[in-house]
């Protein structure tokens, strides 16, 4: 088991955006947390990587920072790096690795263009399909969005198969249609 969440509640100005949330990640399994925008997909996100306080509960994460790769729904907001392919060569750490993730991403020509210039669906796949090359334990908030319906399906075969071969992978949405590849469904 990778990670352990045990009865975790969080409220915000007198607001309680969940509360009692329990579920397991085991190696190897796609899970969903699923809900209407606002029901506190990202908020439960950040208290898992520490980056919000929780009010009560715990979670046992089994792995060190460095095998955990997330990317948030805005994925501009981690842009560190001057070219495509120097944002995605940081993420991988192999250039091989690198050019693979170019020409899935259909960025191969874009390799010297800056980051910040691609859509916002180039922009998921660039950091989705890097981190799904190094990390054992990934987390995506809403992986799907701003993708046309071919990368869309291209992203669900790649975390399967990442599933399968790598680790395992917690994703949010709020779209019904993208829950069922899931293995375990949370409902926010």
């Amino acid at each position: 088991m990778y990670l352990n969440v045990k009865k975790i509640s969080k409220t915000i100005n007198n607001r309680h955006i969940f509360s009692d949330v329990s579920f397991t990640v085991d190696v190897n399994e796609l899970v969903c947390i699923y809900g209407k925008n606002g029901s506190g997909k990202t908020c439960l996100l950040r208290c898992l990587l520490n980056l919000t306080k929780m009010d009560n509960g715990s979670f046992f994460l089994k792995l060190t920072a460095d095998q955990i790769g997330v990317c948030f729904q805005f994925p501009e907001h981690l842009i560190y790096h001057r070219t495509v392919q120097e944002e995605i060569a940081s993420l991988v750490d192999d250039s091989d690795k690198a050019l693979n993730v170019m020409e899935k991403a259909n960025l191969k020509d874009k390799g010297g263009n800056s980051p910040l210039s691609l859509s916002e669906g180039q922009k998921r796949l660039m950091f989705i399909l890097a981190l799904m090359q190094k990390d054992k334990f990934l987390i995506f908030d809403e992986p799907l969005t701003s993708l046309d319906q071919e990368s869309k399906k291209m992203i669900i075969e790649e975390m399967l198969a990442y599933k399968k071969n790598r680790g395992s992978i917690i994703y949010t949405t709020n779209r019904i249609e993208d829950i069922y590849f899931a293995d375990k469904l949370i409902c926010l």
